[in-house]
């Protein structure tokens, strides 16, 4: 990547058209900058631009190296995103690899519906179930490979003790019998159900013929999830079989509750306690991490004795969208290359360049080798896979099943842990009834279904014209140079810690009651709940005193912690002028800094400056001022309600 910017031929940052001036609010002032910085590498004007938002876990140098080889006809502009509701929020970007799994109907309309391109027929059709959407069924996500998640077992112990892998339900209780009748492990299947999720999943598990397999199943999900008609009481049953014969058959008891995943991964590679638990195909990589010579491979769950009642399930690395305004007129070309891409993406090549370097992952296209990694791990589940018996968690994760779930731990405890029990169900010391679980969790799905109406509360604002994500930027250096009633503020663009790489779009910025709005999102997912905490008061806004000497210095340096040189962050000001060449090397990108008015910064001279604390290095700031307790999300609303 670096080699790019020792280029002989013609090269400058994509949209930025001369060097650009970066010019400081004073007061009122709304001198915004007339440009836009998208990246920090500079790149060929004569080829078309893709951008593509990419999420936290991603190989992002191997990403971009991979696609510039797959494409060396276009500039592949890769940015660094929180989430899909910076798709409502004006984001510059053409395509999104999400990480999340649901999406509010605001975001959603600036998404196109994939289903229209002729690549999405290479995915599993239970892939693309799982992936449309829950408001409107639309096609607006496409799985990237997945990790599967099924039962490890210690392939080694197994061969060590003539123990076989069962082919059905009534095998696998046979096979815990055997095996904790061999004193060789202290348990043979040692699952953690301490979080709720996990309970869940268990639950279903060992039941995917029964509640996926059958279009009555999905009938009353929809109308459950979505609109609460029906009751708990058509699916609890199927989940509680699986626990009754776990418990009765003593594969399961009540300490099950009780232990924590790493707890559970001691037991299975390290002390060698445990022969079996639920995990992804990455178990290898964490029995080896833990120094483990094992062996270890995977099994499907049962939800019979048929031997082709076994299901896995995946969890996509990451989701594609893309943004509805490349169908935009004069975007014709930016169409074409989008479906190119997409194209790619439905070919195991394509799907390839998403796994991190050491790690496996199962792809969602159908007609591709579905172990990418050629490990034996996935020996036993291949077909498996093959036959598309893959459970999406998505499909699990959507409204109301999942709403529910901390509900339905609740009523798991209050059955068989009662020292855990809900005294919201009942207060009597007594395990909780089948007719109390099931009125429980109907009251608490309306509940939910209730709250996640979305709601005007307040209107905070009217955007007459969208900000670009530097506008943005240079606005909430503005906001915090007021708010601290500093000389001067600096704040970091193209960087999600502590800092900006979101656009205000044009419109209402409201807030709502339930839902999820754009502006909700902005607000939640800022600077200050991301990063690592090094101290207490690192995730705050503070006022610094430093010299003007030390202030041009700083700026060329800020501290930020996305190591990529994809995600470089430059600071944006208030109060001061700015000659700034984002293709220019670290050192020497701000060719002049002036105060606003165009006065000269002094050198010895110390000036008030308003920064998120641990973006500045200590060595450039003589004294701390004043450390503020208010929030992002205050101090932004303040500012939207004055302007």
């Amino acid at each position: 990547m670096l080699s790019r910017r020792k280029a002989n031929w013609l090269i400058i940052l994509v949209v930025l058209l001369s060097l650009l001036a970066l010019a400081g609010c004073k007061g009122e002032d709304k001198n915004f900058a007339s440009n836009e910085v998208i990246s920090m590498i500079p790149y060929d004007t004569k080829r078309p631009t893709l951008v593509i938002t990419t999420t936290d876990g991603m190989d992002w140098e191997r990403l971009q190296k991979d696609l510039d080889a797959a494409f060396p006809d276009v500039n592949i502009v890769l940015r660094l995103a929180m989430n899909l509701e910076s798709a409502a929020l004006g984001d510059v970007a053409d395509i999104y690899l999400a990480g999340q799994a649901t999406l509010s109907p605001e975001v959603e309309s600036h998404l196109l519906d994939l289903s229209a391109f002729s690549s999405t027929s290479n995915y599993y059709t239970t892939s693309l179930a799982a992936c449309a959407s829950i408001n409107d069924g639309k096609q607006y996500m496409l799985p990237l490979p997945g990790n599967i998640r099924g039962i490890i077992y210690n392939k080694t112990m197994f061969e060590e003790n003539g123990w076989k892998v069962p082919q059905g339900k009534s095998d696998f209780i046979v096979l815990c019998h055997t095996i904790e009748d061999s004193g060789v492990v202290d348990v043979a299947f040692q699952p953690s159900i301490y979080y709720a999720a996990e309970a869940l999943l268990i639950g279903e598990f060992f039941q995917m013929a029964n509640m996926f397999d059958t279009l009555d199943f999905f009938t009353w999900y929809e109308n459950y999830a979505k609109k609460g008609i029906g009751s708990a009481d058509y699916y609890l049953p199927t989940l509680l079989d699986t626990y009754k014969l776990l418990f009765k058959e003593n594969i399961l008891d009540s300490s099950v509750f009780t232990i924590q995943p790493q707890t559970r991964s001691k037991m299975l590679y390290i002390d060698r306690t445990a022969a079996m638990t639920v995990e992804t195909q990455n178990a290898a990589l964490y029995a080896a991490n833990s120094r483990s010579t094992d062996e270890f491979a995977m099994m499907p769950f049962y939800s019979s004795d048929d031997p082709e009642s076994g299901y896995v399930f995946v969890n996509p690395i990451s989701y594609i969208c893309v943004s509805s305004k490349v169908k935009e007129k004069g975007n014709e070309e930016k169409l074409k290359l989008v479906r190119r891409f997409l194209d790619y993406f439905a070919t195991k090549q394509g799907q390839e360049i998403f796994i991190p370097e050491g790690n496996k992952a199962v792809s969602q296209i159908k007609n591709a080798e579905k172990d990418l990694g050629g490990s034996a791990m996935l020996e036993n589940v291949q077909s498996t896979i093959d036959a598309g018996r893959l459970i999406p968690v998505r499909l699990l994760f959507n409204a109301g099943i999942t709403l529910s779930r901390d509900a339905f731990f609740d009523i798991l405890n209050s059955m068989y842990f009662t020292e855990r029990r809900n005294q919201n169900i009942i207060t009597e010391d007594r395990p909780v009834t089948y007719e109390e679980a099931v009125e429980y969790l109907d009251n608490i799905n309306k509940e939910v279904l209730a709250s996640s109406e979305s709601k005007i509360e307040t209107v905070y604002a009217n955007v007459k014209k969208p900000f670009t994500v530097l506008q943005t930027t240079e606005y909430f250096a503005q906001m915090i140079k007021e708010y601290t009633q500093s000389d001067i503020a600096l704040y970091m663009s193209n960087c999600i810690c502590r800092g900006n790489n979101i656009a205000f779009p044009q419109g209402d910025l409201i807030k709502t009651v339930g839902g999820r709005s754009p502006l909700d999102e902005l607000v939640i997912f800022d600077g200050s709940k991301r990063g690592v905490i090094i101290a207490e008061d690192d995730l705050k806004f503070a006022k610094v005193k430093m010299t003007g000497s030390q202030i041009l210095e700083a700026i060329e340096y800020p501290i930020h912690g996305q190591e990529s040189v994809l995600f470089e962050p430059f600071f944006v000001s208030a109060g001061l002028k700015i000659k700034f060449a984002p293709w220019a090397e670290v050192g020497s990108r701000y060719l002049k800094v002036t105060l606003a008015d165009g006065s000269q910064l002094v050198p010895d001279k110390l000036y008030t400056v308003a920064i998120w604390n641990y973006t500045i290095k200590p060595e450039y700031i003589t004294e701390y001022v004043k450390v503020y307790e208010d929030t992002f999300q205050d101090v932004l609303r303040a500012k939207l309600m004055k302007d």
